[in-house]
């Protein structure tokens, strides 16, 4: 009878396997992938990329990493994937990028994220090279910061943070910039999702906030926060949509002009990805990387992707999305980030996409 048992749960245990391994739409390869963390093999470590782009030199920008175990902190990679610096600054879960903030005499970058280490909104100015020093915290009302995205509302130019628990508690902080440099924050909404969450992305041009509720769909949210907490479903983010396996993790938006554009969220259940029209909200197509030089990607949490044109190798956009299983051949290693071009998504889809590597958003 024991023997019976065990056969019938390996039976299951080897068809959710399958069902997770299955190839989901279209397939492409990764270009380029980072240094490993600084982490134990089996330790859930990377989560969420940030693209800083050097205005000097596009060729020398910089994608910055969280590694979200105990005293983690965030890295700064090359477009090879290389370890430039690491900066040890606690737990940080998510992270996002914006330019421009002001204070009506000076203006700065500056890189947020989400602190599980102290329950903060944690800030770091990045200067002319890419380099972080720290621009001041937020204490979040929340029981655990996890998810986090910034967002510039190009219309009142007011800059935003929005934050928000694994039980689904979102708050909505506006942004300032103090005579001494530092990043101050006043709470405007508080909004409760329904479960847990962690993937979010601001529209900064259409003034939306999109909402990754893991085991539901996904949310749009107008940034505006006197909006309260009115909402509608993006159509096929749910379990309606069979491409969709959850959890649904890590958001981002690839812009063109008049509002057109792709969204992108990590199927984080069958190891895929779905992108949807960012003007009209459609369902486009899913797919997955498959290992070539480099190895598949598994499990994604964050991702980030950017149309403009870096280099030769990037010159229509850079996806980057965070790896759960790291193998070089058939060694494991601690997790990483990926590097994905954008033309070769386009080249192999099963559906038009376009490029448009000039629009910027900023």
């Amino acid at each position: 009878m024991k023997k019976i048992i065990f056969m019938i749960i390996l039976f299951i245990i080897m068809i959710q396997f399958c069902k997770k391994t299955e190839i989901v739409g279209f397939t492409i390869t990764a270009w380029e992938e980072t240094d490993e963390m600084a982490a134990g093999i089996h330790d859930d470590a990377a989560d969420d990329p940030a693209i800083w782009i050097n205005d000097e030199d596009r060729s020398q920008s910089i994608v910055f990493g969280t590694n979200k175990i105990d005293q983690g902190g965030v890295y700064a990679f090359d477009l090879k994937g290389n370890k430039l610096t690491y900066y040890k600054i606690g737990a940080i879960n998510n992270i996002d990028v914006r330019y421009g903030l002001t204070n009506g005499l000076d203006t700065i970058d500056f890189l947020g994220g989400s602190n599980r280490s102290d329950t903060t909104l944690t800030f770091m100015k990045i200067d002319s090279r890419g380099v972080l020093t720290p621009t001041g915290k937020i204490k979040s009302k929340v029981d655990e910061v996890y998810g986090f995205c910034l967002h510039h509302d190009k219309k009142s130019n007011e800059f935003y943070a929005f934050v928000v628990s694994s039980s689904g508690q979102l708050e909505q902080w506006e942004l300032g910039l103090s005579e001494d440099l530092m990043i101050t924050g006043e709470l405007v909404r508080q909004i409760e999702v329904g479960s847990k969450c962690e993937g979010l992305v601001a529209d900064d041009e259409l003034n939306i906030l999109y909402v990754g509720e893991e085991e539901n769909c996904i949310w749009k949210y107008s940034t505006d926060a006197t909006t309260g907490e009115s909402r509608e479903k993006l159509v096929m983010s749910g379990a309606e949509n069979s491409k969709i396996a959850y959890d649904i993790e890590g958001l981002g938006l690839y812009y063109m002009p008049n509002g057109e554009g792709y969204l992108i969220a990590s199927s984080q259940g069958n190891f895929s990805y779905a992108l949807f029209d960012r003007k009209k909200g459609h369902y486009l197509t899913s797919f997955s990387v498959v290992d070539g030089t480099i190895d598949g990607v598994q499990e994604t949490d964050g991702l980030e992707i950017l149309n403009l044109s870096l280099n030769e190798e990037f010159d229509s956009g850079l996806l980057v999305v965070q790896d759960g299983y790291n193998y070089n051949k058939d060694k494991k290693y601690s997790q990483n980030f990926k590097y994905i071009r954008w033309q070769d998504i386009v080249n192999s889809s099963d559906v038009e996409l376009k490029i448009n590597n000039e629009y910027d958003i900023r």
